[in-house]
């Protein structure tokens, strides 16, 4: 058996990342775009300025490229910098068969202990399993109750994680929270929190701004290819049909 551990922003296609328009990142479509593609509400969290920009960072400092971040928030006060991930945390149907089974209530689990077994020491620089080691989940991540991710998101995991930063992005934001929120046969969402010292502090009030900033609406929903394309020319790459 493969017990590799993939990061699951490497797997999804970079190289689609590096041809798409600034309209990827500008927190509007992406509202726009996760309405159409997944039927999920988005909105900006209360105090909390849209860049129309993105960030890629690593985990490690002059590691590879792990995490692929658009949009890009930032509180009024400067003292945090909210980043979602570019790509949508969902793997359909045929990925599934293409990656080798790691199926979609599986890609968050694997996301996260890919990044924090990088920081520990229990993945190489790529998030491939080193030999003999078993990454202990529980120990690193805490979880919402369950009654909390429901009323918080309408979700059905809310994990959270701290990521210690070698590398302050911007040269100051020197803290990072992780969360990462699912719903079963939904998309999941991968948010990066980092902070200034003084951000820190104020971590849980942060936490707090997220709360029905994403929202899976109550609907039959089901994955269609060919929508999540429309809505991804429609909305992301600007191209109006």
């Amino acid at each position: 058996m493969n017990k590799r551990i993939l990061f699951f922003s490497v797997l999804l296609p970079l190289s689609l990342f590096g041809q798409q328009t600034t309209h990827r990142y500008s927190f509007d479509a992406n509202i726009k775009y996760y309405a159409d593609a997944f039927d999920v509400e988005l909105a900006v969290p209360e105090g909390m300025v849209d860049l129309n920009a993105s960030a890629a960072i690593r985990i490690r400092k002059e590691y590879r490229l792990a995490f692929c971040g658009g949009p890009l928030l930032q509180s009024e006060d400067r003292e945090c910098v909210l980043m979602y991930k570019s790509n949508p945390l969902f793997i359909s149907e045929n990925l599934h068969k293409s990656i080798g089974g790691i199926n979609n209530d599986q890609a968050h689990r694997n996301l996260i202990s890919s990044e924090l077994g990088t920081v520990h020491g229990y993945c190489d620089e790529l998030g491939g399993l080193l030999s003999g080691k078993t990454f202990p989940f529980d120990e690193y991540v805490s979880a919402f109750p369950e009654e909390q991710a429901r009323e918080w998101f309408n979700a059905d995991s809310v994990f959270v994680y701290d990521l210690p930063v070698d590398d302050p992005y911007q040269g100051i934001y020197n803290h990072c929270t992780g969360v990462v929120i699912t719903k079963k046969g939904r998309t999941g969402f991968a948010l990066k929190l980092y902070f200034t010292d003084e951000g820190k502090k104020n971590e849980k009030r942060y936490l707090q701004s997220l709360r029905k900033t994403i929202w899976y609406r109550d609907t039959e929903w089901k994955y269609d290819r060919e929508n999540d394309k429309r809505a991804i020319r429609k909305h992301w790459d600007g191209v109006s049909e």
